[in-house]
């Protein structure tokens, strides 16, 4: 039995181990990808400042894009490419990336600070890896204990061994000891199976919400239109914070403070492209005390969710007696519970915005409410805590 025991952990240790690997590597490649596109869009911003020699605009522009100036840095090639009169190189040194260019007989090398905040995701993956290996070795001490055979756990741990995640629930009545050890089971292959499809979904998301971006920065760039390139690279910006954010979202991070209703609502419209005629505003001002930006992220994304989807404008923002409510043209009602799941798919793609809108209400012990009216659809949060008196 403690041989089968041994052969079997053995195997769920490698199994997750190349499982992990395989997700860390995955995520490094995609914020690699994000960490070059930015480069190269710095290229386009900075060569001209530096063709000039015009360090006055050049340094102004260093700061524009979050970037620092390095003195010297070694490091792998990973894109390189001649340019007339010189060279530009992005280098890898240590899991972090570097822009060099060289002109004539000057040099520059720049470090996008913002890759911070990608390393510390990867370091959350580790994390999370070490942890659930500590979950299980003591899973592996404590069936070694255990004398009885377990035919039906063996059976069940030999199939995600071998790669198969969608295991039942293991229904079985036994001893505390035993039971513990089975529910711990049930658990680890949940959290583990969750964790690949969100890991999976989220990379999938990344990619399909920077595409629109990206492609109106590179359009903006080709007709050298400074005034939207640095509105669409402040709009990128703003969209990889907030995906970084989604893991970051904690009520440890959260920073209580208090503001008007009207300063939330036109903060949350200032990140998005619509028409201003397109919507229209009921206010009778009020204060929140809460977190600003996670507040500021959740009305964008229901505002965002309800010009996806509306059927005609305008849009309705409603702030009043302590909540806040928007307001679309719908053709039938929605299933609320459905909607709210992270990644939810749809027919225009996958999103995360009324999860995360959820998660926010949550942290603020606030509520997020859905009705369907006169072929309107009303999504409202109440800022006001459920507990309170």
């Amino acid at each position: 039995m403690i041989k089968k025991i041994n052969i079997l952990f053995g195997l769920l240790f490698l199994f997750i181990t190349i499982l992990f690997y395989w997700s860390y590597t995955n995520i490094n490649t995609k914020n690699q990808e994000i960490i070059i596109n930015k480069y190269i869009i710095a290229i386009k911003e900075l060569m001209p400042f530096i063709v000039t020699n015009n360090n006055a605009k050049l340094k102004q522009k260093i700061n524009e894009l979050n970037l620092q100036k390095i003195s010297n840095i070694d490091g792998k090639k990973i894109f390189s490419k001649d340019i007339t009169f010189g060279k530009i190189d992005i280098l890898q040194n240590k899991n972090k990336y570097y822009l060099k260019i060289k002109y004539l007989n000057s040099e520059y090398i720049f470090f996008d600070s913002s890759q911070i905040i990608l390393l510390k995701e990867n370091n959350f993956i580790m994390l999370s890896y070490l942890l659930i290996l500590f979950l299980l070795s003591i899973a592996y001490f404590i069936i070694k204990s255990i004398f009885k055979p377990l035919n039906l756990l063996n059976k069940k741990i030999d199939k995600l061994s071998k790669g198969d995640l969608n295991i039942n629930k293991i229904e079985l009545k036994a001893d505390k000891e035993i039971q513990n050890l089975i529910d711990s089971f049930n658990h680890m292959a949940s959290q583990i199976n969750n964790f690949i499809i969100e890991r999976e979904n989220f990379i999938k998301y990344i990619g399909h919400e920077l595409k629109t971006p990206l492609a109106k920065l590179k359009f903006a760039i080709e007709n050298k239109d400074l005034e939207k390139i640095k509105k669409h690279t402040n709009n990128l910006d703003i969209l990889i914070n907030e995906l970084i954010l989604i893991n970051l979202i904690t009520k440890e991070n959260m920073k209580l403070q208090n503001f008007n209703a009207s300063t939330l609502i036109l903060n949350a419209l200032s990140n998005i492209d619509v028409e201003e005629e397109n919507i229209e505003i009921e206010l009778n001002d009020f204060n929140i005390n809460a977190d600003k930006q996670y507040l500021t992220i959740a009305i964008k994304n229901i505002i965002e969710n309800a010009i996806k989807y509306t059927t005609k404008y305008p849009i309705k923002i409603v702030a009043k007696n302590n909540f806040i409510e928007v307001v679309n043209y719908g053709d039938k009602k929605l299933e609320f519970k459905e909607i709210k799941k992270l990644f939810v798919k749809n027919s225009k793609g996958l999103g995360i915005g009324l999860n995360l809108v959820e998660k926010i209400v949550k942290l603020h012990n606030f509520s997020f409410e859905y009705e369907f009216e006169n072929n309107h659809h009303i999504f409202r949060i109440i800022l006001k805590d459920k507990n309170a008196s």
